[in-house]
């Protein structure tokens, strides 16, 4: 122990007293004031210290503080310790501008510690905070009759960042067309006023963006900017601007006149008839109430209804009150009555109203004697002869006799003359050659022959009479096609629902017979052999689907089991009465690589509207039968667009054999077009494969491997040859080493040319003999001045000297800041050289530079130099100035006054005169900040910024700027930090908070967390927390806050249909109001409260989970039997509703269980989510008491869901039960009135009142819903009193009881029975008014455009619905506008262009088709606005939007179900919840059978196409990206509708395998001929190496043995002056080589193989390089006699080493052979002889000799 503590203590003084030198830092000082962006990441390297010991001991670094850290980076190569500075937490510059620290290095052994204190980094803005606004939530009012400009209210957004970072512009991101903001105060104000004066909305919601400026540098930064929205509800106050206007009631258009016709003598309460007139007030209430009254009727001949109106709007109704004054006689000469309706607007404030007032002119039609003189008869076509069609005879007439005078076309028609019967007399009687016939029949007074007419009827003359005789359909036409044969194309590759053809068939009957529909037979399929004659068939019903309305015939499954054949598609078209026609649709399976392409000379857009003309000339011109595809823009050899030229793609079918032509075989046919007979349009330039899309295409795979291949082999064939010629080169290189004596003809040619030399020089000599001179040196060059900024490489003077003997001179200039160059010769023969800047010049390093110049001549070594050139170097302002003792760091009070100094800032340059003179100034808050542009104090200017606390501290920028022109600058950030005041209330992180919880998710249970809400204590200090309380927007307690975090959650489950949802102001969104609180630290609040308030928007959406509900469990009825067409079932009360919203509350309403069609339903489509029911009667002979079994009928009525995106909708239905009551003799009972829904109140719509009935009142006792009719208790005169509405009731029973007169009226209700003689039945009809839009069910609905669609391709289809009926429900479809919105990546916004052609709309049945091609249309998408009209010219807008689709961004997804199971509607179910499940849209494109690995079909499996779209940025997602979304969903929640996937990829890979792209299949070959190339190359140089190794072997040539030379030393011989890098073997040496051989060659670099027995041979590769010092003088060697030898046992030839030396001792070597005799190689030493010692102790190296040819021999 004793001893181990000894050499311990030994140890530790050596240490000791190595380590003698403390270490130091190397570059300690650059860290100091380093400047770090603030958003540098963790763990990032911001420097390397370099420290150093020279002792050599190892050095450990430390840090203090936790914001950086040391690692250890090694030593470098001098020795330097080095430590990589590391970010080690989050900086953030706005709580920690500069940071301080210490670094430490000690060493290893000496103890010795060196601190470098006070390091300062400097932390630069970054970013990363964005605004946040103030004094929220923002509420302000506008008037509407406010001015364009009027400021409404002033935002206000902080950020806490510095400089331009924290410099805030505002902009608004919705309402833009109708309010403005200020980009840098802030002010909202109004833009323009045609939204709010419409009156059609009384509150905005303005979004306001605060985005924070930011410049950047680096483009690479993708962080986006910082911004944050507030909401700013802005309620428009309604003005009392609007007068009430007169409008046409069809049109909506303004009108001030009217004229109407009427009958003289009306009855009383007559109204107007075609009237059609609507008074409006836009203004809210109760600006919009006002009278009506007539002007200009002093009689009182008219009434008006209503006289009041309370909603604004009203339908006028002029009445007659005094049919006396409506006279044509006593009205002449006009036969009019003009009066006036006023409106005036009732102020209930006073005041003078304002009026208006609309003309209507009543003009008075005279009602001649004409009673019974017209008679309405009507027949069935094609009745036969002598079928009575009617009488032309009234009752009271007697003694007349009828003849028919005009009219009669062709006779058809008789007339007995006595009885005035009127018969059909010949046929054909058919209403299709004549719907109507008038006959003009004469009435004699006596059996006189009939006049022979033509007589034209003439209503003055009561001899006439008129038969106006219609000819009722009868359904004897069939539909008919227009042709029998149909051809079309399918692609082998085509989708489900692909259209393929369309078939039309017209009907001549009229109504209901001419209505067609569409189905399919039979579809067979005929597989083409060309081996044998017929085709085999099968039947294949499912293969397709037709439209039945449009005819449009679609794919119905996938065709790859039907290549090389055609389908046979039997439709029908059949009539309302059951005729029908066949046509036959032939549609052929198309292979792609059948395809034509022609080209023709003209644009696509001249082409179009002749294509079907062209292809039907070039179908004759061929005789085969042209499949039209589509139409592109050709494209060039080099495959560019070339829009004056189309591209028609087609097939060709042989008519014979029914076989798609190929390719090949369809350009022979083509090629043999005469073209001249083709249209203009359509002159063919070429023709081509339609799988060559342009004449230039790239390269096949094949094609691409057989160039690959002849490149690389021409390649590799060069490479040999080369590697041949080096082999050879190599080898006789090898065989022509140098022997020791050169050949005298070398010494020859090397004394011959040193004569020459010398004989040249002399030449030289005796030519110069005078020397050169300079000429402007001294007088232009020398003092000359130059701009420190003039560049490298100007040319700053040009030196001229010349030589007195014409010689050429050579410039040379000293020093390392100019150079010079030869400039040639001027015309005087005065040698020229230019003077170049050579480096960046520097006046404040080097005001002066000196230098020489030096000309010498060519050949009489003449040399003139021109010594202590001056060049002065003028002051540029080059140099910017320099701050002094930064950083800068300072504070300032928050209560500070103005103009308190802050700090001065110093700064220096180094620069001359005014470009030395500084200036300074602020660049950055300048607002709250000043700096005297001398001294460089900072000041403050306003206090604004500072109270504000939304900064903690400021980056005050200064900038210091010289006197230079152009002038220079530097700038530098004053740090100044703000002491802060506890005084701001809280400030909210995030808002605005707006979300929306979807029903029925599991975020909208109880429990569920809705947000989390951060307040912050809004003075910098943020010593406060904030306390949370629900204070508003909750009537029904849904939601709970937690006081201390801020989480919102949910009391109850959200139902959006709960009734207490609907209590808030607006159904389905909650207003919370969040109150926030600061607590002070001990959990008092703070004193003064410092509060503030937040709305969170809470959003309900709905879910489709509601049923629609009927009123009641079932329904029983009673009618009497053979009631009138149309009849609602009476006291049906039934209504049907669904709690969803738009659009999951549409559904359609039929009737089922009703065979015979005896029912019809009003109505059929529920847009509203509600409706009251009416069971029309269809067949009345069907409702008849004797012939129906228990007098009774049940059916159900069933309402199904209306899903516009397709899927499996759900239903409910209901019992009816009719029950049928036998019809008793109701004495005329029943009265069937009628009156248009939403007449006004006061409208007559007719009497209960029979004739002669007196003594008797009338009451209304039953059936009067919602009190909607009244009736006049004398006169029974029924009054529309509140508004009725088709749409929710067609039909009132009105139940009347007779009472006498004066009676009171009993309560009721009161059915009707028929057998109580005082009671009538009143049957209202309540007719239709186009009240209704027509509607859709989205606003807009999404497709998508494949790059290469052509022209007339579907792309979706709209469809609209109208509550209306008749006409007014008949909708009709337009584009009204259409633009293209460009997607980019680089900016923000959009840039649109309008394409008003770019697409076609069905207008019956709102298919959207292309109408232009979209090569010019990618990275965008479409939006088109569709327009659905009804009859009455109502309309409602939706947009489609139609993304244009790259083909590489689509996306595949594989289910593991077949294309059957899945086929639409299940896939568009499926993809709709994939859509909900990914938060984006999906654009579906079709659906395939999956593909094995191997790229076989596998049809268990199906594989589905489609497009993600982000719908807030409206950009298709790329494959990429689609797929890392489509990866992440949960496919089990999508169950049922989506069965469990197998994978989804880019749908560019339409199967796991798809072959190799051109680019795949060169790179493939060209690795693959690389690598044979590769193992050529080896094989070849293993054959050079045997090759050598052979040649090797051969004899070495030994020179002749020399006779001794007398003298003492040999001729020398002279070889190069360089060092020889020579080739030695590592030889094989036995046991006896001499040891003073071996120690003389290891100390000259030579190596021996250490052998104790012999050697095999060694491979050249083993051979090693030893460089030889320079030799001037060698030896010839002697020759050498064998000393020892030595032989191998082993199989590879045994090489033999000789070992020789010269008895004079002058030489020694050793030879090398084989067994054979045959030498290797030669090796010798040599050096001056020494008579007294033989052995060679200093040998040099001469060479070493290989066995050559014979042919160089010496």
């Amino acid at each position: 122990m004793t001893g181990e503590k000894c050499i311990f203590l030994l140890l530790a003084g050596i240490g000791v007293t190595m380590a003698v030198n403390a270490p130091d830092f190397i570059n300690i000082a650059d860290l100091n004031n380093m400047l770090v962006s603030e958003n540098t990441p963790v763990g990032a390297s911001i420097f390397q210290i370099r420290a150093l010991d020279t002792d050599g001991n190892a050095l450990d670094f430390s840090i203090s503080g936790d914001a950086f850290r040391i690692v250890p980076a090694g030593v470098n190569a001098r020795g330097e310790t080095l430590g990589d500075l590391e970010v080690a937490k989050i900086l953030d510059r706005e709580t920690n501008p500069v940071v301080r620290f210490d670094v430490s290095i000690t060493d290893g052994l000496g103890g010795h510690t060196i601190t470098h204190s006070d390091i300062l980094i400097n932390v630069i803005d970054y970013n990363d905070n964005s605004p946040q606004f103030q004094g929220t939530p923002y509420e302000a009012t506008l008037s509407e009759s406010a001015a364009i400009g009027t400021s409404i209210i002033t935002v206000r957004a902080t950020d806490i960042d510095s400089g331009q970072n924290g410099a805030v512009n505002y902009q608004l991101t919705s309402h833009t067309d109708t309010f403005e903001i200020g980009q840098v105060d802030g002010i909202l104000s109004l833009r323009d006023r045609t939204a709010i004066e419409s009156e059609t909305q009384t509150a905005y919601a303005v979004t306001v963006q605060a985005v924070a400026i930011e410049v950047r540098t680096d483009r690479t930064d993708t962080n986006p900017l910082q911004f944050s929205e507030v909401n700013v509800a802005v309620l428009v106050i309604d003005a009392n601007d609007n007068l009430p206007r007169f409008y046409d009631q069809t049109y909506d258009n303004e009108v001030t006149e009217r004229t109407v016709e009427i009958t003289e003598h009306p009855e009383v309460y007559t109204p107007l008839p075609r009237l059609r007139l609507t008074v409006s007030d836009r203004d809210a209430t109760p600006n919009n109430l006002f009278n009506l009254t007539l002007l200009d009727d002093p009689n009182s001949i008219f009434d008006i209804e209503p006289k009041n109106v309370v909603g604004g709007q009203a339908i006028v109704n002029i009445l007659v009150m005094d049919p006396s004054g409506v006279d044509f006689e006593t009205t002449a000469p006009s036969h009019q009555i003009p009066i006036r309706v006023q409106a005036t607007e009732h102020l209930a404030d006073g005041g003078s109203p304002r009026r208006s007032a609309v003309t209507v002119r009543v003009n008075i039609k005279d009602a001649p004697e004409t009673e019974g003189r017209v008679f309405n008869l009507d027949v069935t076509e094609n009745a036969p002869v002598g079928t009575n069609v009617g009488t032309a005879k009234r009752p009271s007439e007697s003694g007349i006799f009828y003849c028919l005078v005009g009219g009669n076309t062709n006779g058809t028609f008789a007339v007995d003359k006595t009885t005035g019967v009127v018969t059909v007399n010949r046929l054909p009687l058919d209403r299709e050659l004549q719907a109507v016939y008038d006959l003009v029949i004469q009435k004699l007074s006596s059996n006189t022959a009939c006049p022979t007419g033509p007589t034209a009827y003439d209503p003055n003359d009561n001899t006439l009479s008129k038969a106006l005789i219609t000819i009722n359909d009868q359904n004897d036409n069939a539909p008919r096609f227009s042709t029998k044969v149909y051809y079309a194309g399918v692609p082998a590759s085509a989708n489900f629902n692909t259209p393929v053809a369309r078939v039309q068939a017209t009907d001549q009957d009229a109504g209901t017979n001419s209505d067609i529909t569409y189905s399919i037979t039979s579809v067979l399929f005929t597989a083409n052999r060309d081996d044998i004659t017929g085709s085999p068939s099968s039947q294949v019903d499912d293969a397709f689907q037709v439209d039945s309305q449009t005819g449009q015939i679609l794919t119905n499954r996938l065709y790859d089991d039907y290549q090389n054949g055609y389908f046979t598609v039997n439709v029908r078209a059949e009539d309302g009465g059951g005729r029908f026609d066949d046509t036959e649709v032939r549609i052929h399976t198309i292979p792609q690589r059948f395809g034509l392409s022609t080209v023709l000379d003209a644009p696509p857009e001249s082409v179009r509207p002749n294509i079907e003309e062209c292809l039907q000339r070039l179908e004759d011109q061929t005789g085969y039968r042209v499949i039209y595809e589509g139409l592109q823009y050709n494209t060039d050899s080099q495959g560019n667009i070339n829009r004056q030229q189309s591209q028609v793609l087609y097939y060709l079918i042989d008519k014979t054999t029914d076989l798609v032509l190929t390719d090949t075989e369809g350009l022979r046919v083509i090629e043999g077009v005469d073209r001249d007979r083709l249209l203009a349009d359509c002159q063919i330039v070429g023709a081509r494969s339609a799988q060559v899309k342009s004449d230039y295409a790239g390269f096949s795979n094949w094609e691409a491997f057989l160039i690959a291949l002849a490149a690389l082999l021409l390649l590799g064939l060069l490479l040999l040859l080369c590697l041949l010629c080096y082999c050879r080169y190599w080898y006789r290189k090898a065989t022509l080493l140098i022997h020791s004596s050169p050949s005298w003809h070398v010494d020859a040619v090397m004394l011959a040319g040193r004569w020459f030399v010398v004989l040249f020089t002399c030449i030289g000599v005796t030519v110069s003999v005078q020397p050169p001179e300079f000429l402007n040196v001294e007088t232009e060059l020398n003092g000359k001045q130059i701009s420190e900024n003039t560049p490298v490489g100007t040319s700053i003077f040009q030196v001229r000297a010349s030589d007195p003997d014409g010689n050429a001179l050579n410039f040379f200039i000293s020093g390392d800041t100019f150079s010079i160059t030869d400039a040639g010769v001027n015309s005087r023969q005065e040698s020229l050289g230019d003077i170049r800047v050579l480096k960046i010049l520097d006046r404040e390093t080097n005001p002066i530079v000196t230098f020489s110049l030096t000309i010498r001549d060519g050949i009489g070594g003449h040399e003139i130099t021109y010594n202590d050139i001056h060049v002065n170097i003028v002051d540029y302002n080059d140099n910017s100035p320099q701050f002094q003792n930064t950083p800068y760091e300072t504070s300032v009070s928050e209560s500070a006054e103005i103009g308190t100094s802050i700090f001065q800032v110093s700064a220096t340059d180094v620069d001359s005169g005014a470009n030395g003179a500084i200036n300074f100034h602020l660049t950055s808050n300048m607002n709250s900040f000043d700096i005297d542009s001398v001294s460089g104090w900072i000041t403050l200017k306003d206090k604004t910024d500072i109270e504000s606390e939304t900064e903690t501290a400021y980056a005050v920028t200064v900038q210091a700027t010289d006197g230079g022109t152009p002038s220079l600058s530097t700038s530098v950030d004053v740090f100044v930090a703000v002491d802060d005041v506890q005084n701001r209330p809280p400030i909210w992180l995030g808002e605005p908070y707006d979300v929306s919880i979807k029903e029925g998710d599991q975020n909208s249970r109880a429990g569920a967390t809705v947000l989390t809400l951060q307040g912050r204590d809004g003075d910098r200090s943020q010593t406060n927390t904030v306390r949370y309380e629900l204070v508003g927007g909750d009537p029904s307690n849904y939601f709970n806050i937690g006081s201390t975090n801020g989480r919102l959650t949910l009391n109850q489950d959200l139902d959006r249909e709960a009734p207490g949802i609907f209590s808030i102001t607006t159904p389905g969104v909650f207003l919370l109001r969040i109150k926030g609180t600061e607590y002070k630290p001990d959990g008092t609040v703070s004193s003064p409260e410092q509060s503030s308030e937040v709305v969170v928007v809470v959003r309900v959406t709905d879910a489709n989970d509601n049923l629609p509900e009927f009123n009641q469990a079932g329904y029983n009825v009673e009618i009497t039997e053979n009631p009138a067409v149309d009849t609602p079932l009476p006291r049906l009360r039934m209504t049907v509703s669904d709690k969803d919203s738009l659009p999951n509350n549409l559904f359609n309403l039929s009737v089922i269980n009703d065979p015979n069609n005896v029912f019809d339903i009003e109505p059929k489509v529920v847009l509203r989510g509600q409706a009251i029911v009416n069971l029309l009667v269809n067949d009345p002979s069907k409702l008849d008491f004797e012939t129906t079994p228990n007098h009774q009928i049940a059916v159900r009525v069933q309402a199904t869901e209306f899903l516009p995106d397709g899927g499996t909708p759900q239903q409910t239905s209901v019992p009816v039960v009719i029950n049928i009551k036998d019809a008793q003799e109701s004495n005329n009972r029943v009265f069937n009135l009628d009156v248009t829904e939403n007449s006004s109140p006061g409208t007559n719509v007719g009497t209960v009142r029979r004739d002669g009935e007196t003594g008797v009142d009338y009451c209304i006792v039953g059936g009067n819903t919602n009190n909607t009719f009244a009736v006049d208790k004398s006169t029974g005169l029924v009054t529309v009193v509140g508004q009725p509405d088709r749409e929710i009731k067609a039909l009132y029973e009105i139940v009347i009881k007779k009472v006498p007169t004066g009676s009171s009226c009993p309560s009721g209700p009161i059915a009707f029975d028929t057998s109580d003689a005082t009671l009538s039945n009143a049957l209202i009809t309540i007719n239709d008014m186009n009240d209704n839009n027509p509607t859709f069910p989205t606003k807009v609905y999404y497709a998508g455009i494949p790059a290469d669609a052509t022209f007339d391709r579907p792309i979706t289809q709209v469809q609209a619905f109208d509550a209306d009926a008749g006409v007014n429900s008949d909708v009709s479809y337009s584009i009204t506008s259409a633009e293209f919105i460009a997607n980019r990546n680089d900016i923000t916004g959009e840039q649109s262009r309008p394409v008003p052609n770019a697409f076609l709309v069905d207008s019956k049945t709102g298919q959207l088709r292309t109408n232009q091609l979209f090569t010019d249309y990618q990275n965008g998408y479409f939006t088109a606005n569709v327009r659905a009209r009804d009859g009455a010219g109502r309309t409602d807008d939706t947009e489609v939007r139609a993304y244009t689709l790259p083909t590489q961004h689509g996306l595949s997804t594989v289910f593991d179900a077949s294309p059957d199971t899945l086929k639409p509607p299940r896939i568009h179910e499926c993809l709709r919840r994939l859509e909900e499940q990914t938060g984006r849209k999906v654009i579906y494109q079709g659906l395939q059978y999956g593909t094995t690995s191997q790229g076989n079909v596998n049809k268990q499996q199906s594989q589905a196409r489609y497009y993600l779209i982000d719908e807030d940025t409206n950009m298709v997602l790329t494959a990429s990206e689609g797929k890392k979304i489509v990866d992440g969903v949960d496919w089990n929640t999508l169950r049922p509708e989506c069965p469990v996937p197998a994978g989804t990829r880019s749908a560019q890979t339409g199967s796991a395998y798809e072959g190799f792209s051109n680019w795949e299949a060169f790179m493939i070959a060209l690795a693959a001929l690389l690598l044979l190339a590769l193992l050529l190359l080896l094989c070849l140089l293993c054959y050079c190496r045997h090759w050598y190794k052979k040649k090797m072997q051969s004899k070495l040539l030994v020179e002749p043995v020399p006779e001794p030379a007398p003298e003492d030393n040999f001729n020398p011989v002279f070889t190069e002056k360089q060092e020889l890098e020579t080739q030695l073997a590592i030889m094989d040496f036995g046991h006896d080589v001499p040891k003073v051989l071996s120690d003389d060659l290891n100390a000259h670099g030579v190596t021996f193989a250490s052998t104790t027995k012999t050697q095999q041979a060694i491979g050249y590769h083993e051979y090693i390089s030893t460089r030889i010092p320079p030799q001037e003088v060698g030896h010839h060697n002697p020759a050498f006699t064998m000393e020892d030898q030595q032989r191998s046992t082993e199989d590879e030839p045994v090489h033999t080493t000789l070992f020789t030396r010269d008895p004079r001792g002058t030489s020694t070597g050793y030879t090398t052979g084989a067994s054979d005799g045959e030498v290797v190689s030669t090796t010798v030493f040599s050096k001056q002889p020494d008579m007294n010692n033989t052995n060679i102790s200093h040998p040099v190296y001469d060479g070493t000799y290989y066995e050559h040819e014979q042919s160089s021999r010496i």
